[in-house]
């Protein structure tokens, strides 16, 4: 075996002697150490590490590609051939090329040192004050399941076109999740996640403190009358049911596809006024910050909507070609498949607003904690299942709900916006905020 950067070094050289015209080879070694929760009870905590190096050749602008995760010069030379063979049998594309070299610089705060010596023990602990803080909360919580990892990842890429970079990224992550239950009642499921890429910003005890206050404020619910009215959005919710749709109108491939509402629409009024979404590789407080894309481009902070309007899509290498422009750092993917299009850490700008008041302000509406539903990214019509909810009426929150239905259209929505939170929180790769939004068809069981 052999180091991940000589490794990209070998592949690049390889694949020119073979006859590739350009070529790329991306690797990413991990090292991880996991501990799980389930049923209760805490697991052992293991640790492995692994590495995979993708090697993307043109030939007269056709793509092969290949992966391989044994990094031997015999399987790099036969995975380079591979490649090659695959381009051989695939069409020309004028779009089919790589970035050029440009200047880097590696971000930081996205590495602890402190991690290398972050063992199964470690992960063992913070597991265990996860599952002790929410159990001793209520015994009413059942923690269902639950992680906490430790990863050390080393991105390495070199090309043909210059560009030789490499990052050692630390992250530290944890989830909890599970019910409550008081004799044959259940309560609505509830999930917590949290992330940090330095060592002393682990505060997993803090989602489980939270997984169990939702979890024991959810029992009780009861159902309610059907309406036409007004929700709030919490941060989760936010993301189940507006944020995916959103990100996927706003990357470059999906509107090239026809797969997109925001297709020609760039400069125009596509949202509330309230609205302004970024997406921020650079900052590094977001799980998916990095120094460099999944092509070698650098991350940069990029406005896509600002105040209601489209101002940009997400475009990796080859999107950007077809569209006449340059890449703006959003290629996607591990090594094991070619770049695609995506975001890093994407994020909503706050309102004016305390979430508090958005919920004193509201007459009769719901607060929506959790979603669960069926909604078509290209059109935007969306239903489904508040799976964690509240009732409000005269600005407070009445009781916890059950079997209700929201629909309606996403693209609507966004129009709709009548108040943004102040407060963010994180989730997953995604800051949030609270959201109050009209005009929205709610049905009760």
């Amino acid at each position: 075996m052999i180091d991940l950067l000589e490794a990209c070094q070998i592949g690049k050289e390889r694949a020119l002697q073979f006859g590739a015209t350009e070529v790329e080879v991306y690797g990413r070694s991990t090292k991880e150490v996991e501990s799980f929760l389930e049923r209760n009870d805490i697991k052992l905590g293991k640790s492995h590490s692994h590495a995979i190096l993708g090697i993307r050749v043109f030939k007269e602008r056709a793509m092969g590609f290949t992966s391989l995760n044994e990094l031997t010069v015999d399987n790099i030379e036969k995975a380079a051939r591979d490649a090659l063979k695959i381009a051989g049998m695939t069409p020309r594309d004028e779009n089919n090329l790589l970035p050029k070299k440009s200047s880097s610089i590696i971000h930081a705060g996205l590495y602890d040192e402190a991690a290398e010596g972050f063992g199964p023990s470690d992960s063992l602990e913070v597991a265990l004050d996860m599952l002790k803080t929410a159990k001793s909360h209520d015994q009413r919580v059942t923690v269902d399941s639950g992680a906490f990892n430790s990863s050390i990842f080393d991105n390495v890429i070199c090309t043909s076109s210059g560009i030789e970079r490499s990052e050692r990224i630390s992250l530290f992550s944890w989830a909890i999740m599970g019910m409550a239950t008081e004799g044959p009642e259940v309560s609505s499921f509830d999930y917590q996640v949290g992330s940090t890429h330095e060592m002393r910003g682990i505060n997993a005890t803090t989602a489980a403190k939270v997984f169990a206050e939702n979890v024991v404020n959810s029992l009780g619910a009861k159902r309610i009358e059907s309406f036409t009215g007004e929700i709030i959005l919490a941060p989760q919710a936010l993301m189940e049911l507006i944020l995916q749709t959103i990100v996927s109108s706003l990357r470059s491939d999906n509107v090239q596809k026809g797969r997109s509402k925001f297709k020609d629409r760039l400069g125009e009024s596509v949202a509330s006024e309230l609205l302004t979404i970024r997406d921020d590789g650079t900052n590094p407080n977001g799980p998916g910050a990095s120094s460099f894309d999944r092509e070698g481009v650098s991350t940069s902070p990029i406005v896509l909507i600002h105040n209601g309007e489209l101002k940009s899509l997400m475009f990796n290498t080859y999107t950007g070609s077809k569209a006449g422009t340059e890449s703006t750092g959003h290629a996607a993917g591990s090594p094991r498949s070619s770049p695609s299009v995506g975001p890093s850490n994407i994020t909503i700008d706050p309102g004016q607003t305390s979430k508090e008041s958005l919920v004193s302000d509201l007459e009769k509406g719901l607060l929506v904690t959790r979603f669960s539903g069926n909604t078509s990214a290209v059109s935007g019509d969306f239903s489904g299942v508040v799976k964690g909810g509240f009732l409000i009426e005269r600005g407070e929150i009445m009781h916890p709900i059950k079997e209700t239905l929201i629909a309606g259209n996403i693209f609507d929505l966004l129009r709709n916006i009548k108040a943004i939170s102040k407060e963010r929180e994180w989730v997953e790769s995604a800051l949030l905020p609270y959201m109050h939004i009209e005009g929205i068809s709610i049905t009760g069981g």
